[in-house]
């Protein structure tokens, strides 16, 4: 079978959980999971008040896999830098909101000494 026919039967928006087997094609197997596993580590890479869905079995449940599927692709020897790669955009994501939160803070006298000092050092870091 060729890969673009088993893709038009398996669409992205399918709850099969992929086949593992060895005689299943490799270039199949590793599009049945990137989609899947690219969820994972965007998943795992949001802190963890604010995934969505919020447990690990909702999650795999969400994306069609089992919570076996679930931990093999956690013990994947790139999952725990691609997860970390994932929080860093997360946090560079929400940095202007946080600053805005920041500064909304500042104006309405709410803030101390620290909160306008680390507010004025976003602005002007440290000289070496």
């Amino acid at each position: 079978m060729e890969y673009k026919n088993l893709k038009q039967n398996f669409p992205e928006s399918s709850h099969a959980e992929p086949i593992v087997s060895g005689y299943f094609p490799t270039e199949a197997r590793s599009w049945a999971m990137s989609t899947k596993f690219k969820k994972l580590v965007k998943w795992a890479g949001t802190p963890p008040q604010f995934r969505e869905p919020e447990t690990e079995y909702d999650f795999a449940r969400s994306i069609g896999i089992s919570l076996e599927t679930l931990d093999t692709w956690k013990s994947h020897s790139a999952f725990s830098s691609l997860a970390h790669e994932s929080l860093i955009g997360w946090i560079r994501e929400k940095t202007p909101e946080a600053i805005g939160t920041l500064y909304q803070k500042i104006s309405d006298g709410g803030a101390d000494g620290k909160d306008i000092e680390f507010f004025i050092r976003l602005g002007w870091p440290y000289e070496k």
